[in-house]
């Protein structure tokens, strides 16, 4: 980006949405074009839904006109190996795998997911605001009941804790 090159960044899930929701078949050429033409396709979370006849055709057409002539950077959270479960046939999520890895360098990493730990990371920054705010140790104060004999007190909307009547 920096040196001017152009990139793309979107989800798998929007990219085919975008591809299959082409009223025509002169505006799906189009946009595979353009697909094809960015200097750099990034395409994330490809694996995080199945994929129908139709997205798989179209996210293959992608990858194919890409193949051998620009840069293609696709994020998954499967192995390779369990492609075939969210691709239609083995032979179609074979063929995608042919030509992502020809020429690529496979990046695995592994670890805590970042959106994990800064999700606990947040859990605990509340926790520890709300064990500021909240007195340590101390017990709401409990008015006591009145006699028998006393008539309740009637509460203002100033007191924070309102007479209590006893039946005892």
């Amino acid at each position: 980006v920096l040196a001017g090159r152009s990139v793309l960044f979107l989800s798998a899930a929007q990219m085919l949405l975008g591809l299959g929701g082409q009223e025509s078949a002169r505006a799906l050429e189009r946009r595979l074009r353009y697909y094809a033409k960015v200097g750099l396709l990034v395409v994330d979370e490809v694996g995080f839904l199945a994929f129908d006849n139709r997205n798989a055709d179209l996210l293959f057409q992608v990858v194919n006109r890409r193949y051998e002539k620009k840069s293609l950077v696709l994020t998954t959270n499967l192995a390779f190996g369990a492609w075939h479960t969210i691709f239609p046939s083995t032979t179609c999520a074979t063929a995608l795998i042919e030509r992502v890895v020809h020429h690529a360098d496979v990046i695995k990493i592994e670890g805590e997911s970042y959106r994990l730990r800064e999700s606990n990371r947040e859990a605990e920054q509340r926790a520890s605001r709300r064990a500021k705010k909240e007195p340590s140790g101390k017990t709401p104060r409990l008015r006591p009941s009145p006699a028998p004999n006393d008539k309740p007190q009637a509460s203002s909307d100033t007191d924070p804790i309102p007479a209590t009547e006893s039946t005892t």
